[in-house]
């Protein structure tokens, strides 16, 4: 197996140079969540860490609440978006530079696979940190497409320094936060979490609902695959 490089200047010049040189960082990863994100009772203020150009900071500082801030280590934002009262910040992902529990929700979008796997402790620490309510995080399991212009990525190898399931997501959640405090659920695409203190009961229920489902659905494909095999 090819191990990444995960040296973090190259890593910083490989984003960087994406910054400079193409429109990377302007997808809209989290679209498909909107409605779950806008379904949170009572998001006053919200993080996005890795926003790149800022797209989602962009939606929910018009359709979800006033207080947004958007967090990158290289990428930077829209200039369309520099009038609209959005808070952009330059920081690593486990050195966020806001007191603790200042932000409702706290969320990112296909960027945790990004974060060099050293740092992914202390960064879901800080998450859990800084959260006060809710935690979303979709996050990609896959390999990145290659981008062969730019000149560090042969370094790296891939741009997704991790490439694990979610269920091993979810493991690194449940083992970096405080289990007094947090309720952890692995969604379909993504991980989310409920600070107990901030508790909704019907989106627990509704929460609990989904995780049998998604198991039901799991047994049943392995069913399925044993079936095929014994044929």
């Amino acid at each position: 197996m090819e191990i990444n490089n995960t040296d973090p200047n190259i890593v910083r010049k490989a984003y960087e140079w994406f910054d400079q040189h193409t429109k990377y960082g302007s997808s809209f990863h989290g679209r498909a969540l909107l409605p779950f994100v806008k379904s949170l009772k009572n998001v006053n203020s919200v993080l996005d860490v890795g926003t790149g150009r800022g797209e989602f900071c962009n939606w929910a500082i018009e359709n979800l609440c006033q207080d947004v801030t958007g967090s990158d280590f290289a990428i930077n934002p829209d200039p369309s978006f520099l009038n609209k009262n959005i808070n952009f910040i330059k920081n690593l992902s486990h050195e966020i530079p806001l007191p603790d529990n200042s932000v409702d929700l706290v969320v990112s979008f296909d960027v945790l696979e990004h974060i060099r796997p050293e740092d992914i402790p202390e960064t879901i620490k800080e998450f859990s940190r800084v959260a006060k309510k809710y935690m979303l995080h979709k996050i990609s399991t896959t390999p990145a497409s290659a981008n062969s212009e730019n000149p560090y990525l042969p370094s790296i190898k891939n741009l997704h320094l991790i490439q694990q399931g979610r269920g091993v997501w979810e493991h690194m959640f449940r083992t970096n936060i405080d289990a007094d405090d947090w309720r952890i659920w692995r969604l379909d695409r993504a991980i989310f979490g409920i600070k107990k203190d901030a508790e909704d009961k019907a989106m627990q229920g509704d929460l609990d609902y989904h995780a049998g489902k998604r198991a039901e659905r799991k047994a049943r494909r392995s069913k399925a695959k044993e079936q095929r095999l014994d044929e």
